[in-house]
C-alpha cells in the first residue's frame, strides 16, 4: 500500500486523502495516491443525482495537521491516523513535489445525496513502491451509509518518509457516485517551481 491519500469520504488510508473514515470508523494507513482530484473536472462540476447536483467546492493546495503513527526509523509503516484543519490555501493545478505538499478537491458536502456508492480513481505517474512493486493507479470504492460524517475532501498528501511518491507528472483524479462521474481533475506536480 502506499502512503499519502486521504480522503473525506471513508476510504482506507491508501488515500492520504479523504477526511478518513468518518463513515465506517475504518482508519487510514497510509498511500500517497493522492485521492481524489484531477482538473479536467467538468468545470465547476455539477452532475446529477438523486438529490441534486454534486458541486466542487474548490481544488488544488490545501493546508492540514496530519499526525502520523509509527516511524520508518523505527522499521514501522507510518499511517495516518488523523487529519484536522483542512483549509484551501490556493486553486492551482500545478503542484510542488515537496514533503508536507496536500492537493486535491473537495466537494461540497450539502450537494451530496445522503447515501451512495463512492469510486475514486487516481492516476499518476508510475513509482517503485518499498514491497517492490509499480503502481500507476489507484482505485477505491464503498457504500457511503447515511450516518456518515462527509467532508466531501479528496486529498494527496505528500509525507516524510513517503517520497518514492513525489514523482512529477500528471496526477489525475476522478470521482463517481452512484457509478456516475461527478468531478475530475488533473494536476501537474513538478520537481521545482
Amino acid at each position: 500500500m502506499n502512503a499519502c491519500a486521504l480522503t473525506a469520504f471513508a476510504l482506507p488510508l491508501k488515500y492520504r486523502s479523504l477526511d478518513i473514515d468518518a463513515c465506517s470508523g475504518r482508519t487510514s494507513q497510509g498511500s500517497l495516491v493522492a485521492a481524489i482530484a484531477a482538473l479536467a473536472f467538468v468545470s465547476g462540476c455539477s452532475t446529477s443525482t438523486a438529490t441534486g447536483d454534486v458541486k466542487v467546492l474548490d481544488y488544488g493546495i490545501y493546508d492540514a495537521v496530519v499526525a502520523l503513527r509509527g516511524s520508518r526509523a523505527l522499521g514501522q509503516t507510518p499511517e495516518i491516523a488523523s487529519v484536522a484543519g483542512l483549509r484551501h490555501r490556493t486553486t492551482t493545478r500545478t503542484v510542488p513535489c515537496l514533503v508536507n505538499t496536500y492537493f486535491g478537491l473537495r466537494l461540497d458536502p450539502a450537494s451530496l445525496p445522503p447515501t451512495y456508492h463512492l469510486k475514486t480513481e487516481i492516476q499518476h505517474p508510475p513509482f517503485a513502491m518499498p514491497q517492490g512493486e509499480s503502481s500507476t493507479i489507484d482505485v477505491e470504492e464503498f457504500d457511503v451509509p447515511a450516518e456518515g460524517d462527509l467532508h466531501g475532501a479528496l486529498i494527496w498528501y505528500f509525507l516524510e518518509g513517503f517520497e518514492y511518491e513525489m514523482v512529477p507528472g500528471k496526477w489525475s483524479f476522478k470521482i463517481f457516485i452512484n457509478d456516475k462521474l461527478v468531478a475530475e481533475q488533473e494536476f501537474n506536480a513538478a520537481r521545482s517551481l
